[in-house]
């Protein structure tokens, strides 16, 4: 019979017996989540660590010492130039727990805000690409409905416990709205098309 393990600490607790190798394990994958999302990213883009030696202007085992290591022994640098190499922009969020949950969302809302409005310049440029335009659309569809979903849902959990001033409107009469306009515009853009034509 095959035993299935969740995780590479669990496998190593049941090779060697010990729990504390398990725990040992365990504490080393927790040090690497950057490291391991790195890998991810280059795996994902079909890079090799030869590609991203030479866009970071290292050597191959440069790369092979950085993705071995834990995120303890990786520099903001290093890590700056791997996501340069692999053309993906840095953001850096300072979470501070001891801060009021309000606080916090509004910290994530205007990051929200800016890429949004970066999306939308994005969309603006590239009207004529419909690949990308069409991206962008599905984008509205799957994740901002449901953003707006449990935002409202969220809204309405909390009405009966804090006054809340309410809007005019609600999320969803918001999202019925915004809809009805993104048809509006879709249709009168197929009859320039037409008439175009």
């Amino acid at each position: 019979m095959t035993t299935k393990h969740t995780s590479a600490a669990d496998a190593a607790a049941a090779l060697t017996g010990r729990k504390k190798t398990q725990q040992r394990i365990q504490m080393m994958a927790d040090r690497s989540e950057i490291v391991r999302a790195l890998i991810a990213m280059r795996i994902s883009k079909n890079m090799t660590q030869a590609a991203i030696a030479s866009r970071m202007q290292c050597t191959q085992s440069r790369i092979s010492k950085l993705e071995a290591g834990t995120d303890d022994s990786l520099s903001i640098g290093e890590l700056r130039a791997y996501l340069s190499a692999l053309k993906v922009n840095m953001s850096l969020l300072f979470d501070d727990h001891t801060e009021p949950a309000a606080v916090r969302i509004k910290h994530l809302v205007f990051a929200i805000d800016g890429l949004l409005k970066s999306l939308s310049e994005t969309a603006k440029s590239v009207v004529d690409d419909q690949e990308i335009i069409a991206g962008i659309n599905r984008f509205y569809k799957e994740v901002l409905v449901n953003f707006l979903i449990r935002f409202d849902q969220n809204y309405k959990q909390l009405q009966p416990i804090i006054q809340i001033n309410a809007p005019q409107q609600s999320a969803s009469e918001t999202l019925q709205i915004h809809n009805r306009k993104a048809h509006l515009h879709q249709t009168k853009a197929v009859r320039n098309l037409a008439h175009d034509a």
